[in-house]
């Protein structure tokens, strides 16, 4: 049974090591995609915001 305990804590352990950098990952685009959605008006349009 301990070995199977041992087994079965080992195997999450795996699987969070994988599970973990996917969401940082998808984390990390989730904040590019906003940034996108934030500056890409300002960079098509540098006339309108920057009258200078």
């Amino acid at each position: 049974m301990a070995k199977a305990d041992h087994a079965a804590s080992h195997h999450g352990r795996e699987a969070l090591i994988l599970v973990v950098p996917q969401r940082k990952v998808l984390t990390i685009f989730g904040l590019v995609a906003l940034a996108e959605k934030q500056i890409g008006p300002l960079v098509e349009a540098p006339s309108m915001s920057a009258p200078d």
